[in-house]
């Protein structure tokens, strides 16, 4: 995973309070101001989540409201991305990538359970959109992973 920051001025200024933000596992990258700015060249947009598999081939672009983190659609393509096998088997898998997916499901599974009461009769899940290849054009300060 990797956080890009814009390189605008205000942006620039607040680099260290996204930092904050960031897990340490994760690296911000600081675009350099005379360079190509890396969200023009993804056609990405303010707040965008672009969502690589192990191949290096976008699956999810989620632009706003969908990259907001408190609704499930970021985790959950990212969770697709990584732990369903799209492509039938991959050379490219972590060596405990089942271990480390069923631990996500098993951890989201009873925090769900914590949150509400499982409803009874059927119950719908909000359905992910796949944002193919957006080309919008924007430039402040966006996230990448």
């Amino acid at each position: 995973y990797v956080v890009v920051n814009h390189q605008g001025p205000q942006s620039r200024r607040e680099f260290h309070l996204l930092k904050e933000r960031v897990s340490d596992y994760i690296t911000v990258y600081q675009q350099d101001e005379q360079q190509e700015d890396v969200w023009t060249t993804l056609n990405g947009n303010k707040d965008d989540f672009l969502i690589y598999d192990r191949c290096g081939r976008l699956v999810y672009h989620l632009g706003l409201p969908y990259s907001f983190l408190h609704f499930q659609y970021v985790e959950e393509s990212i969770k697709i991305a990584y732990c369903e096998n799209k492509c039938g088997n991959c050379s490219y898998m972590e060596p405990d990538i089942d271990g480390v997916c069923e631990n996500i499901t098993k951890k989201a599974g009873e925090e769900l359970s914590e949150v509400e009461p499982e409803p009874t009769g059927q119950h719908s899940h909000p359905s992910l959109h796949r944002h193919g290849h957006h080309h919008r054009r924007h430039h402040h300060h966006r996230h990448h992973h």
